[in-house]
């Protein structure tokens, strides 16, 4: 996989790790009480949107290998090496 390619990946595991650092740090769930930092609609909409944007890229990689699994090997694959 090209480099680029990687770098785009790492960076989507960045947003994800960090949208749940801030569930954890800014949620309800864990009481933090007057301790909690305000989040700000523009924060909260990036947050939402990417996302939105990570899970949209997952299921159209999940989507491109369940096709690939019912197409079957290419025709690559497929060839008998001559002897």
């Amino acid at each position: 996989m090209d480099r680029r390619i990687c770098d785009l990946v790492n960076g989507l595991n960045k947003i994800v790790d960090s949208i749940g650092q801030m569930r954890n740090k800014q949620g309800d769930a864990h009481g933090v009480g007057a301790a909690r930092a305000r989040v700000e609609d523009h924060h909260a909409r990036l947050a939402v949107n990417a996302a939105a944007n990570v899970a949209d890229f997952m299921l159209s990689v999940a989507n491109r290998a369940q096709r690939k699994d019912e197409i079957g090997p290419s025709r690559k694959q497929q060839a008998v090496p001559r002897t």
